[in-house]
């Protein structure tokens, strides 16, 4: 099979040991020590999509992210507000860094407006998205995106569903998982 230039074929069409050998044979980095197949590929993330209203109080916001292991704050909101994670800016980002969890300001980096943003626009801040996810977190850590647009949310959500495990959490689930964290450090 020819492909184009500006085509990239997944697998060489002159590969044809594909299917005779054992796919231990074929990947041998698959295995690990005790012999078990492990994943070609990795699970996903797990990505906390949460309108900002639901965070009702600053300890709710504390106690989920510690409890969940928040590892970035994606912030998806016109008007960066951090009232829900402390009194003032500057205590907030003291708090972030206490948690170790990595602020970004998705929409004001990216220049993004919801209601202006083409098709392509909107395409680039998904991709924007992704690339400060993986790059300013481990992957044993989830992200948290936080919106104040209800349908900006359902449309990230929709977009982003087949790169993240995505939790959308509502006001009740995050009080409650705040509330289990609380219970555990008394």
């Amino acid at each position: 099979m020819k492909f184009s230039n500006n085509v990239v074929p997944l697998f060489p069409a002159s590969r044809t040991d594909v299917l005779s050998e054992p796919v231990e044979v074929l990947y041998p980095d698959i295995q690990d020590d005790a012999g078990q197949l492990s994943l070609l590929f990795e699970a996903p993330c797990i990505l906390y999509v949460v309108n900002e209203k639901c965070f009702r109080t600053i300890e709710n916001f504390y106690h989920f992210s510690v409890g969940v292991n928040v590892g970035a704050l994606l912030d998806m909101r016109l008007t960066p507000r951090l009232d829900f994670v402390a009194p003032s800016r500057q205590r907030a980002f003291q708090l972030l860094k206490e948690i170790n969890v990595s602020y970004v300001d998705m929409l004001g980096r990216s220049g993004f407006a919801p209601a202006k943003a083409n098709a392509v626009e909107y395409v680039e801040l998904l991709k924007e998205v992704i690339l400060v996810s993986e790059t300013i977190c481990s992957k044993d850590a989830s992200r948290l995106m936080v919106f104040d647009d209800k349908n900006f949310m359902d449309s990230c959500h929709n977009s982003l569903r087949h790169c993240f495990e995505i939790i959308e959490a509502a006001e009740d689930v995050i009080a409650s998982l705040a509330h289990a964290h609380a219970q555990l450090r008394m």
